[in-house]
């Protein structure tokens, strides 16, 4: 296997992972909308979905430390 195919595999695993993750996002929001959970555990969980989807596509995350130079 080529570092081209290589790279092209994993940027087509690192996109379909984002859409399912978005795709599951949109799924859970719509979901809380129509529940009676309180507001508070609707934030919990919009939050948390929103952790994943930046875990997938990468960068900096709330809270973490960046270091330049």
């Amino acid at each position: 296997m080529t570092e081209q195919t290589e790279s092209a595999t994993y940027r087509q695993a690192h996109e379909t992972a984002s859409k399912a993750v978005l795709d599951l996002i949109t799924d859970s929001v719509k979901e809380i909308r129509k529940s009676d959970r309180t507001l508070g555990a609707q934030a919990d969980r919009t939050r948390d979905l929103a952790f994943a989807y930046r875990l997938i596509i990468g960068g900096p995350q709330p809270g973490s430390i960046e270091v330049s130079k």
